[in-house]
Order: C-alpha cells, then structure tokens, then sequence
C-alpha cells in the first residue's frame, strides 16, 4: 500500500526510526529567453552550452553555459551518476561487480572532462554548492544547470530575480540510441523526516509526521513551494498550471535510478568523489582516473566479504 501512495524507492522502517518520506530528482533548467528548445542529449547540451560562454564567445550575454554543483560530501557523485547512468554505465552493478571502469563508465567521465578543458563549466566547478548554482541562475551568470535538483524550481519562481520567468525545465538529456530514442537515467533518491525510536512523545511526534506527509498536510506543503513524494498530490489537477514541475517530476521518476545500496556505500562514494576530482582538475584522465577507482572498489568488496565469511565462520 505505501508503495503504491510513495515513491517505490522510498522504504520505511519501524525497528529503530519511524519515518515519512520526501523525495528528489534531478531536472534540466534552461533559459528559454536565449535557447527556445532545450537540448535532448547530451552532446547537444555542449553544443548549446558552448554558444552561450564567454571562452568561447565573448559577445555570449551569459559567462557560462553551463553549472552544475559539485561539492563534497556526496553532492558531486550524486549529480555526476545522471550522466553516467545515462551513457550506459554504472558503479556498482546489481550483481555486485564494479563497472566503474567499463567503455560506457570511461565515456561519461570524458564527456565531463570535456567540459571543463573547454571551459563550458566554471573553472572552480569543485567549489560549486546547490545555492551557488541557484543564485548563478538568478543573477544570468549561467545559461543552464545540469544535473540540477528539482527541489530549486519553486525557490526560482519565488524570486525577485528578473530572468525567473525564463527559467524553464525539461528532463535531463540523454544519449541518442540507434533508433532515435533518446536513453535518459535521471538519478532519485528519497529523504525522510524521522522520529527517534526512544523520543518521550512518541505518539504527539508520529502524529505531526503522518499529518505533514498525508494528503491535508502535503497539499499545505504544496501550496508553499514544498515538493511532497506522494502521487496523487503530484497528479492533481489544481497544480496543473501553478506547479509544472510536479509533472516532471512524475515523468522523471518514472525512468530515474537509485544509487546501489552497499554496506560499503560511504567508502564507495569516497572513492567515486576523488575520482572525479581528478577529472575536474584535469589532474588524471578519466580512464586514470576510473581505473584506479575501480581497483579499490574491488578491494572494498573483496575485504568486506571476508570479514562477513570470518564472522559467518565464528558462529557457534
């Protein structure tokens, strides 16, 4: 029933938190004053984001075409893991295997590097934050943000910012397959608000969070730029026209991903972030770079499965 009314991502527990959820993805935005139509993939993205910098065209009313954020921690996987699912490749594979360091891994982490050894992407990119990215949009330093969080777009709308009328959204490119299908793989991932298993009023706590998530309470989340994770708020129709990213959302969750769920999962994301910092610097090649991340992903789940086998082994 939960996952029928949520997200199927979303999972809620009871043995040590009880919790409702909220949830997020990851949108286009573009300036539909200079780019009527956005990009559909990926290459047209740089295509249209090399018009609109300033390395490359002085004359362009933008400094860069494109932001996104990249800080640490877990920020900057995040958003690189919807251009790297979406070139074909992955981190961890379902089965377990690392595949950070196949064709379609290396491909995406080049397209990145790309970008920034032609400064279509601020320089100190690395140092680049939800907010940073937000305020560049506001203030006409950026013409587009990719992978940008969808959670910015009634925060635009409820700006002063003159250019906010013309920030638009679409869902994020993709990769052009032989038939014309244009392959996208937006990441999602879900957020909760929790109740401490030991809290002293537990029933007045579990009450407010049913309250907040239900149907009354996200409505009044709705109506006041909040982006609750239930589907029938999403679908209804009195947001039609006042909340257009409430259907994109609905689109973007129905092809979006998941990060793998691992024991190692903080180590992995360690390992992901340094590697892409060395291809923001331009400090390694990304198939350097993803090389040696995949090396010491291997060896995380090598160690991690002896010491389960150790354990499994001391068992009386």
């Amino acid at each position: 029933m939960i996952l029928t009314i949520f997200f199927p991502f979303i999972v809620i527990t009871e043995v040590f938190t009880r919790c409702r959820p909220i949830s997020g993805t990851h949108f286009l935005y573009y300036r539909s004053d200079l780019i009527p139509k956005p990009p559909e993939t990926w290459d047209e993205l740089y295509e249209v984001a090399q018009k609109f910098s300033s390395s490359m065209h002085p004359e362009s009313p933008t400094r860069w075409g494109l932001a996104m954020p990249a800080v640490i921690p877990e920020e900057r996987e995040k958003i690189f893991d919807s251009i790297l699912w979406s070139f074909g490749g992955d981190i961890i594979g379902d089965d377990g295997q690392v595949l950070i360091d196949t064709k379609e891994s290396i491909q995406s982490g080049e397209y990145l590097e790309k970008l920034v050894r032609d400064k279509i992407v601020p320089g100190d990119l690395m140092s680049w934050d939800f907010s940073r990215t937000r305020d560049a949009l506001l203030n006409g330093d950026v013409a587009m943000a990719a992978p940008y969080w969808n959670s910015a777009y009634p925060m635009i709308k409820q700006s002063n910012s003159p250019h906010k009328d013309y920030i638009r959204i679409a869902l994020i490119p993709g990769i052009r397959d032989k038939s014309g299908e244009v392959r996208r793989v937006p990441f999602q991932h879900g957020w909760t608000l929790a109740m401490n298993a030991s809290s002293t009023n537990q029933l007045h706590a579990w009450r407010f969070l049913e309250f907040a998530t239900g149907k009354q309470g996200g409505m009044i989340y709705a109506k006041n730029g909040g982006i609750p994770a239930r589907r029938s708020i999403l679908s209804d129709p009195v947001f039609r026209d006042s909340r257009p990213d409430f259907a994109l959302i609905l689109e973007s969750m129905s092809i979006a991903k998941s990060e793998p769920s691992l024991i190692y999962y903080p180590a992995m994301v360690n390992v992901e972030e340094d590697a892409l910092a060395k291809i923001l610097t331009l400090f390694a090649s990304p198939s350097e770079a993803f090389k040696a991340a995949a090396v010491e992903l291997r060896n995380l789940s090598a160690h991690i499965s002896i010491k389960g086998t150790k354990r499994m082994g001391e068992s009386p």
